[in-house]
């Protein structure tokens, strides 16, 4: 279920680092990241809200191979960014304690990769951290 980018989107994806949305993409990224299906009852996910929850789910309902999908491509499109470790690691967490084993298993490859490289004492890294544990 792994796929590659390809050099033009890549590119596309990169020029966003220098862009005002890139905060905007990062956060529905990790929305994303971090929305589980729903059992019946309704509700939302732990950690997301009723807002954040619409705007990734739209009209759709998001669940089984087109969420998994989502999820990997999201790993992909932030794997090509080039980001510094301490900007990906909260999302190669969620992506490790994904629900989704093809999610769970990348998000675990990636950590591992960027861990060594990411300074852990980073003050806005902490406080991402400490925002996604909290919420969650």
């Amino acid at each position: 279920m792994r796929s590659q980018i390809s050099d033009d989107v890549s590119v596309k994806y990169r020029s966003l680092i220098a862009s005002q949305d890139k905060e905007l993409f990062l956060d529905f990224c990790l929305h994303m990241l971090l929305y589980q299906p729903v059992l019946q009852g309704g509700g939302s996910p732990p950690g997301l809200s009723v807002f954040q929850v619409n705007r990734i789910m739209r009209k759709q309902a998001l669940k089984g191979d087109i969420l998994t999908k989502r999820k990997l491509g999201i790993l992909n499109v932030i794997g090509t960014m080039d980001l510094p470790g301490e900007s990906v690691y909260p999302f190669y967490i969620a992506a490790s304690v994904d629900s989704q084993e093809p999610v769970a298993k990348r998000g675990e490859e990636l950590l591992k990769k960027k861990a060594s490289e990411t300074n852990l004492d980073d003050p806005k890294l902490i406080n991402r951290l400490f925002v996604l544990f909290n919420v969650t």
